[in-house]
């Protein structure tokens, strides 16, 4: 037997032995692959899970600490805060998971309060491990530390504005896995060398005896006389051998037949020979075929990047001969620059093998050194078990120059869009974001750089205001109609940060010269504070109606009062005090008073309130309402008063509306109970807020031990409307700092948080003596009696006022409206009876008022006597009665004393 036949058997056999190791291998490689990838995914699954488990529960006792904090109202204590920080600190450095889990704690400004990973927020390793870290608030991470390969569960913790997590190196994670493999390997091969051995056994008692059957069968074929084969033939083996012998002389019959079939063979290969011809011919159309197109093609040898074959086009585009070109490298052809250069091409070549196809452009060089711009698409191909790879170079140097203009353009028009006040985005087709200017860039907190290709949703987050649902993505209504678009009222954009801003505008399709839509453009501006501005204007109006409602109540209310008053005064009269109605009377009495307070403070939340003033005790004024205001509450009061305390000209009624919210204020402050301290003191001398004059002072300090004011919140304490608390209107604080101002006084407060809060009110100080006030209370009429004229709207006042006139001797004279009243005033002076004084309501629906009517009255007598009297203790005209001609002024509801403490003053 030749050498050839010998190879060609022992190529079988070596054929034989892979084919079979190969289907052992790929009958074993899947299920062992599928078997690791399941036990991979359930380590992994696992670990993560029990890392997150563990991780919550380190959390959980610190989460409880806070949640007592909270419950004992201690949740704005900077110390216990720093002191719950700093003990969880602690108990999480000691923590240690299996043998190299660990504990860290990054804040959100990068600052590593724990961690044994990390040393410095600068390293390489921290920087894509904390930008992975903060674009989830929680999850599973995967980073390298040290060269240590690590597997985190992280959570943000917002009471520290950090994210705490839990790591574990990954090999011991995966330990476990690692062993699975290992004994996987070994079984596998222990697997093939089994396998090995079968087919070699196969090879010396089947394979064997087979091919020395087809050796002897050949020579037989070939007209030879071998002996009989010999050899281990068994089983089967052994009866083919017996029928192979005897075919032989079957086979010496055939060989008559094979010169026939000689003849065919040179038929075939005449066949053939017009086969080859055709096949020049393809050949020929194909270099054809390959010079035609108008890129150049290179012809690469995948191992070596020696340039094999190129074509016409190549060599023109190049200006080099075909010899030349065979002869030249990548680096030849390139600019020779990184990244233009060899080790950039074969890297180039190398993802193109391994892969997929490339594409890309590269600065080429010519054979007279001139540079341009290419465009290289390569793609790897297998002939004959040889790997190729085709490169197809087009030149884009004018395509080049196109997008330098084109960005030269871009970048003038980014110039203008930044100076734009409105933010602009543009987005492709697909919603992704192209662009956004400076503006846009600050409302939504993506800077450019980071937003391009991202989805629009992603980075213009809108959501409905009112209830609080995402907004359909405009960018897709733009594109689905091709219609410009307004975005809807009461849309909200959340930054990236996570605040809020009210946005409006609109969006409008990009479209190119030949009318098809390439992109969206967005122009949006920030209108929160414009809404804000518009919902305080809506605010105001709103509190001016109810001011006008509130004032015509308490106008109401106090001529009813008037009315009770006045008879409960009348009453009293007539009762002797030791009967058990007179203190009864005397109760109801002071229930009035307390109404008559209460129309007061609406009275000065319609308006604001001129103070209609009267020389007053402070100290009674505190101390009253204090006690009204605390009555059934848990919190007591504690009282500091100078003995020798001056007194103050001021509204009493307005003075205990400051008194009673500074109490209920302080009250709220203090929910488990307490104590509020109240001291007075004079102060000499002391400049008063608001007044450049230096006066005496009345000091008036009220101090709790409350929750306190935030620091940054006490300039804001007085503003209108502001309020920290969940369901305040913001109108108290704002309120007595208003009646402080018109007392020309001065206000102010200091707070530290967890320890309470001190409002100081100064009042300026009237130096008379206390006794000189009391002595008003002692008020003497003249002897004659005269007669008074008494104008007011409602009966039961005009009936009340008659019978208390009437009580102190005078004879009364009734009108219900100005034109009534100027009348009877004209009738008595013109028959010569004199009317004392007159008592005049300011104030008559649907007819002349006190005001006009006065004048009217002085115009016929200037020496006119005119008191006035009305519900609007507030009203500018009975705080500066004197400026409108009045001489005297009496608000509703009065009581007899006041009223004959008036017609004192008047008639004398």
């Amino acid at each position: 037997m030749t050498e050839k036949n010998k190879t060609a058997c022992k190529s079988i056999r070596t054929i034989f032995l892979l084919a079979m190791s190969l289907l052992l291998i790929l009958l074993a490689l899947p299920q062992f692959l599928a078997g690791s990838r399941l036990l991979h995914t359930i380590i992994y699954e696992l670990g993560t899970e029990l890392l997150s488990e563990r991780l919550t529960a380190l959390i959980q006792p610190i989460d409880r600490r806070y949640a007592t904090l909270r419950r004992i109202g201690l949740e704005d204590s900077v110390t216990h805060l720093d002191e719950i920080r700093q003990a969880a600190l602690a108990s999480l450095a000691a923590t240690r998971y299996k043998e190299s889990g660990s504990v860290f704690v990054i804040g959100q400004d990068r600052t590593i309060y724990l961690s044994t990973d990390f040393t410095d927020s600068t390293a390489a390793d921290f920087l894509p491990f904390f930008s992975d870290l903060s674009s989830h608030g929680e999850g599973i991470i995967d980073y390298e530390a040290g060269g240590t390969h690590r597997l985190a569960a992280y959570h943000f913790y917002q009471p520290w504005q950090s994210y705490i997590g839990l790591a574990i190196s990954r090999d011991e994670l995966f330990a476990a896995y690692n062993k699975f493999i290992s004994i996987s390997m070994v079984v596998l091969a222990a697997a093939v060398a089994i396998a090995f051995l079968f087919i070699l056994g196969m090879q010396r008692l089947i394979i064997t005896p087979i091919m020395l059957l087809t050796r002897f069968a050949e020579e037989i074929t070939g007209g030879e006389h071998p002996p009989p084969v010999q050899g281990p033939f068994i089983l089967e083996l052994a009866t083919l051998k017996d029928d192979v012998t005897g075919m032989v002389d079957s086979l010496r019959r055939q060989m008559e037949k094979t010169s026939l079939q000689l003849d065919i063979i040179k038929q075939r290969e005449a066949e053939l020979d017009r086969a080859l011809k055709a096949l020049q011919e393809s050949e020929e159309r194909y270099r054809t075929i390959y010079n035609a197109p108008s890129d150049g093609i290179f012809i690469l040898d995948a191992s070596t990047s020696t340039i094999l074959d190129v074509n016409q086009t190549m060599l023109h585009l190049y200006g080099i001969s075909r010899e030349e070109a065979l002869q030249l490298t990548l680096n030849d052809l390139s600019a020779g620059q990184p990244p233009y250069s060899q080790q950039e091409a074969d890297r180039k070549i190398r993802e193109a093998i391994a892969h997929a196809p490339q594409l890309f452009t590269w600065h080429a060089r010519k054979k007279d050194g001139t540079l341009f711009w290419i465009e290289v698409s390569l793609k790897l191909i297998e002939l004959s078990g040889s790997q190729f790879i085709i490169a197809v170079v087009r030149d884009i140097t004018d395509r080049k120059l196109a997008e330098q203009a084109l960005a030269a353009e871009k970048e003038q028009l980014a110039v203008t869009l930044r100076s734009i006040g409105d933010g602009v985005i543009t987005t492709d087709t697909l919603g992704r974001v192209v662009m956004l200017n400076m503006v846009a860039e600050k409302l939504t907190g993506w800077p450019q750089e980071e937003a391009a290709g991202r989805p629009l949703p992603e980075v213009f987050r809108i959501i409905n205001a009112r209830t609080g649902e995402p907004v359909d993505n405009p960018a897709d209504k733009i594109l689905a109609s091709g219609n410009i678009i307004g975005l809807a009222n009461h849309t909200v954009l959340i930054a990236r940060n996570g605040s809020k801003r009210h946005i409006a505008d609109s969006g409008a399709p990009i479209i190119d010269p030949d009318s098809r839509i390439i992109g969206v453009v967005l122009v949006f501006r920030d209108v929160t504070e414009k809404l804000h501005y518009e919902q305080e204007i809506l605010k105001v109006k709103k509190l001016e109606s109810v001011g006008v409602l509130a004032g015509g109540i308490a106008h109401d209310f106090n001529n009813i009062l008037t009315a009770i008053m006045g008879n409960i005064t009348l009453a009293r009269r007539f009762i002797d005090p030791a009967t058990k109605a007179f203190p009864l009377l005397d109760e109801a009495e002071k229930a009035s008073l307390r109404a008559k307070g209460l129309t007061q403070q609406l009275l000065t939340f319609a308006k604001g309130g001129s103070p209609v003033r009267q020389i007053s005790s402070i100290a009674s004024i505190i101390q009253e309402c204090a006690s009204f205001a605390l009555r059934g509450s848990n919190v007591s009061c504690t009282f500091d008063m100078a003995d020798d305390l001056w007194l103050v000209n001021v509204d009493q009624d307005q003075m205990s509306q400051v008194v009673q919210n500074m109490i209920i204020n302080a009250r709220q402050a203090m929910p488990q109970g307490g104590t509020i301290s109240i001291t007075c003191r004079n102060r000499p001398l002391g400049v008063i807020a608001g007044n450049n004059a230096a006066h005496d002072g009345v000091s008036i300090i009220i101090r709790d031990t409350g929750i306190g004011i935030p620091e940054e919140l006490l300039d804001k304490i007085f503003d209108p409307y502001f309020s920290s608390k969940a369901h305040g209107s913001g109108l108290g604080l704002a309120i007595c700092h208003s009646i402080i101002r018109n007392h020309d006084g001065s206000i102010k407060v200091a707070s530290t948080p967890g320890q309470g809060t001190s409002f100081e009110i100064v009042l300026p100080a009237c130096r008379e003596a206390v006794s000189e006030v009391k002595a008003e209370d002692h008020v003497v009429l003249p002897e004659k009696k005269g007669t008074i004229l008494v104008m007011d709207d409602e009966e039961i006042v005009r009936t009340v006022v008659e019978n208390i006139l009437q009580h102190l001797g005078y004879q009364v004279l009734l009108a219900k409206n100005g034109e009534e009243a100027i009348g009877l005033y004209r009738q008595a002076l013109q028959a010569g009876e004199a009317i004392d004084a007159i008592i005049m309501d300011l104030t008559i629906p649907g007819g002349m008022g006190g005001h006009e009517a006065a004048g009217k009255i002085l115009q016929i007598n200037p020496a006119a006597r005119v008191v006035v009297s009305s519900g609007y203790a507030n009203d500018p005209i009975m705080a500066n009665y004197r400026n409108y001609g009045f001489c005297a002024a009496v608000t509703k509801p009065f009581q007899l004393q006041s009223l004959m403490r008036t017609l004192q003053q008047v008639l004398t």
